[in-house]
């Protein structure tokens, strides 16, 4: 590879690939749309009136009330969850330093999970310098964690309500064994 070729910026995906994107995410918005019109409809009522209703409905109180200390107490196990695996395989990074990183991880995942992780990848590169594989293998390691632990919670779940839920639910525990399969031969 020649310099001049380095020098040049990477070129941006084709326009199919971005407009592709567009076209899923303007599907899925629309599949939406159909589902909570049709919900609606089986109300009588439309649209808007059925989606106020529903949040007229929420004690928000209560729902505050129990969301705001389980997302702290998330948060911070999360956090302590990543600084001891980033702690163990990469690099001594303060608990402290990690809580921002986390923090600022999760807004960005709100578009998209893999890029909240990658940027914890780019914090850890750039201010600790971690080798952008050995951190990406960190964070592989942390999402298959997290795979394995919401199987056993959503198999606890079945396990408990399994005769109030749709009969599609009845996957539930063979996706566990399934899980648990793969990651016997991982």
């Amino acid at each position: 590879m020649t310099t001049a070729d380095t020098d040049h910026a990477p070129s941006a995906p084709p326009i199919w690939q971005r407009a592709l994107l567009w076209l899923i995410t303007i599907a899925c918005f629309a599949w939406l749309y159909t589902r909570i019109d049709a919900a609606a409809a089986r109300e009588g009522e439309t649209m808007a009136n059925y989606l106020l209703q529903v949040f007229a409905s929420v004690s928000w109180g209560t729902w505050l009330a129990l969301m705001i200390p389980y997302s702290i107490f998330f948060f911070l196990v999360d956090s302590a969850v990543v600084w001891r695996v980033v702690s163990w395989f990469n690099a001594r990074v303060p608990y402290r330093d990690i809580l921002p990183v986390r923090a600022s991880a999760y807004i960005i995942s709100i578009v998209n999970e893999q890029v909240g992780k990658g940027a914890m990848a780019l914090y850890l590169n750039r201010r600790h310098g971690v080798a952008g594989w050995e951190v990406g293998s960190s964070m592989l390691f942390i999402m298959f964690c997290e795979l394995l632990y919401l199987t056993f919670w959503a198999n606890v779940g079945y396990a408990i309500a399994s005769d109030t839920l749709p009969p599609q639910f009845e996957l539930v525990p063979w996706i566990g064994v399934a899980v648990l399969a793969l990651f016997g031969v991982w």
